[in-house]
């Protein structure tokens, strides 16, 4: 491999003789402010030897580099990289910067130079300034002879929409335009990258636009996922059933991706007994179809010519109104020739071939085909034929494995449990006799790879294998709908816990399944009972930004239309808080599944024993999880981490009694994101002098408060700002964010005490 290529000004690429002084840094982050994303850690960071570091090489070793920020919304020529990282070594175009990216002159209108030769693995960055907040969309030049190149779009690490998919253009000089799905940006210095997932493409340019509102046309959620136009276009899904079992775990998988919130508005039908020339048994799975696709679906197997006339009159509807037809041909296609066939019938003056898309993974699939019709179908239809979804590493997910560590958690989903029970049973009954023994069945594990053409329609390609799959998937984004009868618990942990016979407190629970909160339990208000803080500015608790949806309570942050002043005091941005109306006790589980905002206000859930009560002498505070959505570019320095963590507090506060505030706290990092999807968090307050606190129902760690925590206290679950980790003064996401980065979600909240 060819190391990073670093190209800063002329005075940077002098190297000086001696290097920065030591104790550079406290943490990576502040070395990727100083060096770029190319700086990989803070070597001795605990110590006054601190060193950047940029790989294997200390980053002061290319000279301190000044860096210039391109203002956008503008247009970036691809060969205008900041650093860059090439698979090959030397220039092989020999056009622009010297080192390894390749550049060549372009034939392009206006001429110019672009970055050619691209392979996996490849990537670029561009520091950008975004001069003012909102939602940005980016277009990108390139040229390609073939359709087999993707790649991501990363700002400043987190990924800008979906993968891109690059179209076979005609040619390496014939060049296209191809846009990104849109997505809000904050204002300020940042850096863009573009990842190179596979090769064989060529970049002109990368044009950064901001999109100005329709006042007439209001945006609509989630319309591009993918290459898939959600408020126009059909999926139809193609599943053979014979004699591979391999089907019957991708229509589950079809499934649990259709039950995820962003899938919301995609119109899809399902067909069982596509077959085509193969051999073996025919395994019939009606059950499986009807709890997967509800009355969506056909059965080829029973009535061929049916499902024909059932399928062309759906995709004529979806044509006729200007969307396009994708097919995830999980089978053979001779199905879908018949169907193609019967368009053309119907409507000859449709342009098939632009907008009636084909995708097949499996070159078995293909062999199987009558040659006929895969003939018919190829000239006809758009096809794409993509790499094998058995197999990892390729360009496509790889959706198949031995591993059988994921069936607890699936089958335990209460969204789509049921589903996989049904889908593993008939797999296992059916895989030794229907002709085709399928290996990773056999082991006990998952076989759903033709699902990696519906990573390839809907923009997944990121996912590299089941378990990525199942944490992208698996409850992560759509709110649970029933209620269970005992705390969530991860199999084969916390055996105390499960030991003991819980039973629900019904007046501190609630699954958010109404349209309005139940003033029985809890109370928006943030003054009253009690209560008298109302926000820390400039954060204001409101009223009118919670709402019930979907099976989730939901608290939306945004901008004030002015500026409120209260005691002397500005706010600037609407919060809220809920409280319970009732308290809890010791030796109680309190649980919650939330999903928080994306943004620089806080997500919690917390325990709180009343402010104006008299009876006690402690004023307690017990912070069950508390995070951010964004770490706040003016945030401390020990603020990094704190969108991805669980993090707990015991405070014994100030008042007539305590003189002097004592906090003891417990934290644990996590992997994602806290507002990458749902999590499940709680505490155990399983004495006066001992808190455990849980994770997706998982031990993680233990609180001993500083004196005895036996006040009953009062839920909260406050979306606010914090002093540590300010809203920038554009705004932030607070202000451009889209709704669902601006909303905290609160699937249920659920009260456990030991049975009697």
């Amino acid at each position: 491999m060819n190391k990073i290529k670093f190209c800063f000004s002329i005075s940077a690429l002098l190297f000086s003789s001696t290097l920065l002084a030591q104790d550079q840094c406290n943490t990576t982050s502040e070395c990727k402010n100083t060096y770029g994303s190319s700086a990989t850690d803070c070597a001795n960071s605990k110590s006054s030897l601190s060193i950047c570091m940029c790989g294997t090489l200390r980053c002061d070793s290319f000279g301190q580099p000044t860096i210039s920020y391109i203002n956008v919304p503008a247009k970036i020529q691809a060969e205008d990289f900041l650093t860059a990282f090439d698979t090959t070594p030397g220039n092989q175009g020999g056009q622009g910067q010297s080192g390894n990216v390749d550049i060549q002159t372009t034939s392009d209108t206006g001429g110019g130079l672009n970055v050619g030769w691209i392979s996996s693995g490849e990537w670029l960055e561009y520091p950008i300034n975004i001069t003012s907040g909102g939602e940005y969309q980016l277009q990108l030049r390139i040229a390609a002879p073939n359709a087999s190149g993707t790649l991501s779009i990363d700002i400043d690490g987190a990924l800008f929409g979906s993968t891109l998919t690059i179209p076979n253009t005609g040619g390496w000089q014939n060049w296209q335009t191809i846009s990104s799905a849109k997505k809000n940006l904050s204002a300020g210095k940042q850096m863009l990258r573009l990842n190179m997932l596979t090769g064989e493409f060529n970049i002109n340019w990368i044009d950064i636009k901001k999109v100005e509102p329709d006042t007439n046309n209001p945006p609509v959620d989630n319309v591009i996922l993918g290459k898939f136009n959600t408020t126009k276009d059909l999926l139809l899904a193609h599943f053979d059933q014979k004699p591979d079992l391999d089907d019957v775990h991708a229509v589950a998988a079809l499934a649990t991706m259709l039950r995820d919130s962003r899938f919301k508005n995609v119109k899809y039908h399902a067909v069982a007994g596509t077959i085509g020339t193969q051999g073996g048994r025919y395994i019939d799975a009606p059950q499986l179809f009807n709890l997967a696709f509800g009355s969506n679906w056909s059965n080829a197997s029973t009535n061929w010519n049916t499902a024909v006339n059932n399928v062309t009159q759906k995709a004529l509807a979806t044509l006729n109104a200007g969307g396009d037809i994708w097919v995830q041909e999980a089978g053979q296609s001779d199905f879908t020739a018949d169907v193609l066939r019967a368009i053309q019938q119907a409507n000859p003056g449709i342009n098939l071939k632009t907008r009636f898309h084909v995708v097949q993974h499996s070159n078995w699939n293909e062999e199987m085909t009558t040659p006929a019709d895969l003939t018919y179908v190829k000239n006809a239809a758009q096809y794409n034929k993509i790499a094998d979804g058995n197999s990892v590493g390729n360009g496509t997910p790889g959706f198949k494995t031995n591993d059988a560590s994921d069936w607890a958690k699936v089958k335990a989903n209460i969204n789509v449990g049921q589903l996989w029970i049904e889908a593993q049973r008939i797999a296992n009954l059916n895989n030794s006799s229907s002709g085709y023994e399928n290996p990773a069945i056999k082991a006990g594990g998952f076989d759903f790879s033709d699902c990696a053409e519906n990573a390839w329609i809907f923009g997944f390609l990121t996912l590299r294998d089941t378990k990525a799959f199942f944490n992208e998937f698996l409850s992560n984004n759509v709110a649970a709908s029933s209620k269970p009868s005992f705390p969530h618990i991860k199999s084969g942990t916390s055996s105390e816990l499960a030991s003991l016979n819980w039973e629900l407190v019904e007046n501190m629970s609630d699954e958010f399944n109404d349209t309005t909160l139940d003033s029985t339990k809890w109370q928006a208000e943030p003054k009253g009972n009690g209560w008298v803080w109302d926000g820390r500015a400039p954060g204001l608790f409101t009223t009118d930004n919670i709402t019930l949806s979907q099976g989730s309570l939901n608290v939306e942050v945004s901008e004030l239309n002015q500026p409120i002043i209260k005691n002397g005091k500005t706010f600037l941005y609407k919060g809220a808080i809920i409280r319970s109306l009732n308290p809890g006790q010791v030796g109680w589980y309190y649980e919650a599944r939330m999903k928080a905002n994306a943004t620089e206000m806080s997500s919690t859930f917390w325990l709180m024993t009343k402010e104006t009560d008299k009876t006690s002498e402690k004023k307690l505070e017990l912070d069950i999880q508390e995070c951010v959505g964004k770490v706040s570019p003016s945030a401390a320095n020990w603020v990094n981490g704190w969108d991805k963590i669980f993090h707990s507090n015991a405070i014994h506060r100030t008042n007539a009694y305590n003189p002097t505030q004592v906090q003891i706290q417990g934290q644990s990092s996590l992997t994602e994101k806290n507002h990458s999807r749902y999590f499940t968090y709680a505490a155990w307050w399983k004495s006066p002098t001992e808190i455990r606190f849980y994770l997706d129902g998982e031990y993680k760690y233990s609180i001993t408060p500083s004196v005895d925590w036996n006040v009953p206290a009062f839920y909260q679950m406050a979306i606010e700002t914090y002093d540590w980790n300010p809203v920038p003064s554009d705004g932030g996401l607070v202000k451009a964010g889209s709704k669902e980065e601006r909303t905290t979600r609160y699937d249920w909240i659920r009260t456990w005490k030991i049975k009697s």
